[in-house]
């Protein structure tokens, strides 16, 4: 499956014409970060961009990590700013800098809590969203014991993410885009969702031939995640910025990208969860 959404320009979603042909395809649904809905909820974009994404399946949504009393902030917080506004996601994610954090008992505790309390609203898996990218940070096979934690989580949560944009992906060492794939893999092969983001970093007008290069990579390294994410996250831009999320008839657009992969992805590599 395709996720569309982001932070920068996500209320274009509300005009139903930036959307029409990648809502045609049957393949793509809408994806949720918690910072724009709640910029969406403040300028009233959300109900039109709700009412635009029925019936394309509820979603993936990257939610905040609440460490403490899950259960009370997704009965509350989650109900009144996603279920009681018409979205409904299926499957999250949570991003972590820091994979150490699943080693620690009392963490992982916390996490299992979380996961819990996120199933008991509706949301089937919950994906720790980790790639190595603080440069100089330790990488090494992601069959090291080093990585056993954030393992752990993931068979926990029925899922595992990995948020290495194109333009990133091939700016890094070889080590590292190994490392992208053998996480790719093994939550494949332990039949996980396994969520690949596609954000556009620095591409700019490269964003397409950045996201070609990239998916192509990850074919022939046998490495086809179940579900791929369109979006941005950066709140502030430069001037001129093309990558917002933009209309699906502008280059270079998040829109755009996720109709190109709508349009050109195999059957079968999406979808297979």
């Amino acid at each position: 499956m395709i996720f569309v959404g982001g932070v920068n320009g996500f209320s274009s979603l509300a005009d139903p014409s930036a959307t029409t042909k990648l809502r045609a395809t049957s393949r793509v649904a809408l994806y949720q970060h918690t910072n724009a809905i709640v910029s969406a909820v403040h300028d009233g974009s959300l109900p039109a961009i709700v009412r635009n994404f029925r019936g394309t399946g509820g979603g993936e949504a990257e939610l905040p990590f609440i460490a403490e009393h899950a259960d009370q902030w997704f009965h509350t917080w989650f109900r009144n700013m996603f279920q009681d506004r018409g979205l409904r996601p299926t499957d999250a994610n949570v991003n972590f800098s820091d994979y150490t954090k699943f080693n620690d008992p009392a963490f992982f505790q916390s996490w299992q809590a979380y996961v819990d309390a996120a199933r008991s609203v509706g949301i089937k898996t919950v994906a720790p969203l980790f790639t190595p990218n603080t440069l100089f940070q330790h990488i090494d096979t992601f069959e090291d014991p080093i990585w056993n934690g954030l393992r752990k989580a993931a068979l926990y949560g029925g899922a595992l993410g990995f948020d290495a944009p194109p333009h990133f992906f091939f700016q890094r060492e070889q080590r590292y885009r190994d490392f992208v794939i053998e996480e790719v893999r093994w939550t494949r092969r332990h039949n996980l969702r396994a969520t690949v983001l596609i954000s556009p970093n620095v591409s700019r007008q490269n964003f397409l031939s950045d996201t070609k290069q990239y998916v192509q990579a990850l074919k022939d390294a046998d490495a086809i995640p179940t579900n791929w994410v369109v979006e941005n996250y950066e709140a502030k831009t430069p001037y001129h910025w093309p990558n917002m999320v933009g209309r699906e008839d502008q280059p270079d657009t998040v829109t755009s990208i996720a109709l190109w992969l709508a349009d050109n992805l195999p059957s079968d590599s999406t979808d297979r969860r």
